[in-house]
């Protein structure tokens, strides 16, 4: 027996001593965890500054390139001269610190150099005799992309950054790109480190070492080599033709357990096991439960009691016997933000909505979200003067965010009572408090969703990528076509409207497709045609636009049916619809495009006509071309 309790007492301390030994581990493995993800905070803020800081720079190259295919569309013998790099160069150069110069190179030799001072003996010298440097051009040339160079010792002392971007340009008479020589920027590497705050961190070790695109890991050019045998934090820093890689590790190393510190747990956790144990398993059903209780009671968007708080608030019997006050909220337009804006937006609105809710009341009353768009709150001993003064405080406070926050304008209907000046009971207050708010929402509701198509407009404005000559454009163009279609005057009137907010649905569409350069995958191409709908649901929401609702919903219809969204043929489109293709996509060919140059009218003209009878009412499409022939 005595044998057993020894062998129970052994086996007891060597399951304590495990458990130690694992719970030690693990709280050295949370240290360091939390270590590093400290270290990687920081690592991703001087990632953002080195980048940010880079791109910043490159941004200046970029001007320059632009300047310079800029003289050579107006004219394509144009020489560059110093003198124009000097203005280019004494206009934005002052503004970014870190640079050295901004070099032009063509046929492998420096031309121009900014600042020419103390770069005077640069003008002139052959790149391509420089084994270094010849490979580095070579290099741009054949990948025609940029090139960031990984640091080099400068002659005219310091450490340099080296990015080089090609420049070609496209003759009028040929679709030919012509190679026309190279941009260069030194940037200097300690001031670019010091900007990004590379040297204020006495606390750690830093290294970087490069990564081309292909995954070539290069040698490590800033910093301690070792710091990549040390089990560092790394970061991605994105380059021209890579990105580099930024380590770190604590100068004083990771933390480590001493004999010391195994002793104290091992001895402490014997008498605190139990007890620990069991205050662990107390706190965590505690917490549960807490948890569990707060979801019952709060709505998860807002934060604020949800329905049923609210209706077992106002059923309390002393809420009966006593003067309370009631104030009913709806938010006008949510339907047509989320309709429009999508959800996220009528989401953030919401949050919104009980902030301001939070700061015109005290915790001792009751506010609520009671509805998707309504929120209720209970005020105790409040008079009607004092509900009064909460909502005139409201809408202050309301009327403060939309002018400091000119996105998409709050509003709210309120109304109120109060038990003082009533003896009705908690159901009739509700009941009229609920229909003055309904009262005042429908007084305001025209306001409001007015207020809602402008600042939707205001986006869009913002976004779309055409000129607002476009708008001008169409607006001559259709009425010129609908007059020769004999139009009337107000169907001329509906014509122009619909040539100024066909394109309204756009603010719905996200602007990574909406400004997409390139061609949209075949998600994106239904993503994008959403545009007709969204635009007929705003045009139905306000009485300025309802009588173009359904052009706006059908101006993508094609004379051949197949179009969009109803698949609507021939005389069936609405004659306005059938007006603005052909004007909308003749404009469209005869103007720049982000992806593409104008085309010619007579091309655009020819194009007209091969898509007559498919895309285009045939009989229209020879009577616009009619009108720009004799334009």
């Amino acid at each position: 027996m005595g044998r057993k309790k020894g062998y129970l007492a052994t086996l007891t301390c060597a399951l304590i001593l495990i458990a130690t030994y694992i719970m030690l581990s693990i709280v050295t493995t949370q240290q360091n965890d939390k270590l590093r993800a400290e270290l990687q905070g920081q690592l991703f803020t001087m990632e953002a500054k080195l980048e940010g800081g880079i791109n910043s720079k490159l941004f200046l190259e970029k001007g320059i390139n632009a300047f310079i295919l800029t003289e050579l569309s107006i004219n394509p013998s144009h020489k560059i001269t110093q003198q124009e790099l000097d203005d280019f160069g004494k206009q934005f150069m002052p503004q970014l610190l870190a640079i050295r110069n901004i070099t032009l190179i063509q046929n492998n030799i420096i031309t121009h150099v900014y600042p020419l001072s103390g770069n005077e003996k640069a003008i002139g010298v052959d790149l391509s005799r420089i084994p270094a440097q010849q490979q580095a051009l070579e290099e741009v040339v054949a990948t025609g992309q940029s090139l960031l160079t990984e640091p080099v010792e400068l002659a005219q002392g310091g450490v340099g950054i080296i990015h080089r971007s090609p420049i070609y340009w496209i003759p009028k008479d040929t679709n030919t790109p012509v190679y026309w020589g190279q941009t260069s920027l030194v940037l200097m590497q300690h001031d670019l480190f010091e900007e990004a705050g590379l040297y204020d961190k006495p606390n750690l070790k830093l290294a970087i070492r490069a990564r081309d695109n292909l995954g070539y890991q290069g040698a490590v050019f800033w910093g301690d080599a070792d710091v990549f045998n040390a089990n560092p934090v790394i970061v991605d820093i994105k380059a021209a033709n890579g990105y580099w890689q930024l380590a770190a590790v604590p100068k004083e190393g990771w933390n480590k357990p001493t004999s010391l510190i195994y002793w104290i747990v091992f001895i402490g956790s014997l008498f605190a096991l139990a007890t620990s144990a069991l205050v662990w398993f107390l706190l965590c059903s505690l917490e549960r439960r807490n948890q569990l209780k707060y979801v019952s009671f709060h709505d998860a968007l807002t934060g604020l009691y949800n329905r049923a708080i609210f209706e077992e608030a106002i059923s309390k019997p002393e809420n009966k016997s006593s003067s309370i006050g009631l104030i009913i909220c709806d938010l006008d337009g949510l339907k047509m933000i989320n309709d429009t804006l999508g959800h996220e937006k009528g989401d953030q609105v919401l949050r919104q909505i009980a902030r301001i809710l939070k700061d015109c009341f005290s915790k001792n009353d009751i506010i609520a979200r009671i509805g998707g768009d309504e929120f209720a709150v209970l005020v105790k001993n409040a008079t009607p003067a004092q509900l009064k003064t909460a909502k005139e405080n409201i809408l202050k406070k309301i009327s403060i965010y939309n002018n400091e926050n000119p996105g998409v304008p709050l509003s709210l209907s309120i109304g109120y009572t109060s038990s003082a000046d009533s003896c009705a009971s908690i159901e009739d207050l509700y009941k009229k408090a609920d229909n003055y708010m309904y009262r005042e929402k429908l007084y305001q509701r025209k306001s409001t969703r007015s207020a809602i198509v402008g600042t939707i407009l205001k986006l869009l404005e913002a976004r779309d990528f055409i000129t607002e000559g476009h708008a001008n454009r169409l607006h001559d163009m259709v009425t010129a076509l609908g007059k020769a279609a004999h139009l009337p005057e107000f169907r001329l009137v509906d014509l122009r409207l619909l040539a100024q907010f066909h394109d309204i649905g756009k603010v719905g569409i996200p602007d990574r497709i909406l400004l997409k350069p390139d061609k949209l995958t075949a998600e994106e191409v239904q993503e994008m045609r959403r545009h007709s709908d969204i635009g007929y649901r705003i045009a139905l929401s306000t009485a300025d636009l309802l009588p173009i609702a359904n052009f706006i919903l059908q101006h993508h219809e094609w004379w051949n049916g197949a179009g969009y969204p109803l698949g609507l043929s021939g005389e069936d489109i609405p004659l306005e619809c059938r007006i603005l293709a052909i004007a909308d996509a003749y404009d469209a060919m005869t103007n720049d495009r982000p992806y593409r140059k104008a085309m010619p009218q007579a091309d655009a003209v020819a194009e007209l006509k091969r898509s007559a009878g498919t895309q285009f009412d045939p009989a229209l499409v020879e009577k616009f071309c009619k009108i720009i022939e004799q334009s």
